[in-house]
């Protein structure tokens, strides 16, 4: 069912930074901790694409808040640029759920920063990590707008 949705991410990546990276939107070619082996991005990227195409299609039981902390986690455990991560994974998850037309959550503004807000914010992203995806959620569902 391989969907072509990847690209859509690489652009989206790319208009929120190329006034800022000349490599925006550009898969990272080197390793970094979080993330996965270069190589195996653009398959990551692909196989995330057909698991939202197959849930929208109605194939899982996952909630919509369910689907989109796991989009969430998944886009920051791939870990696609070198740079812009978590800004670029919170903005891909917001769409998913206005898409939706589900509430999406107010972020905090430090996320990027060292402190609690990133503390609090990086706790359930480890917990997902080892598959318990509901620290996430919880999360998530507590910054709702």
């Amino acid at each position: 069912m391989q969907s072509k949705f990847h690209f859509y991410l690489q652009k989206i990546h790319y208009d929120m930074f190329h006034d800022v990276w000349d490599w925006a939107g550009k898969l990272r070619t080197t390793q970094t901790c979080p993330g996965i082996k270069p190589y195996q991005i653009y398959g990551a990227l692909v196989h995330l694409c057909d698991d939202v195409l197959y849930w929208c299609k109605g194939g899982c039981d996952l909630t919509t808040v369910e689907q989109a902390a796991k989009i969430h986690h998944q886009l920051v455990y791939i870990h696609p640029y070198p740079n812009g991560n978590g800004r670029f994974s919170r903005l891909v998850s917001d769409r998913y759920l206005k898409a939706c037309k589900c509430p999406f959550p107010n972020w905090p503004i430090d996320l990027n920063k060292d402190g609690e807000s990133r503390k609090q914010y990086i706790a359930p992203l480890k917990s997902a990590d080892i598959g318990d995806y509901e620290p996430l959620i919880h999360y998530m569902m507590g910054l709702k707008r």
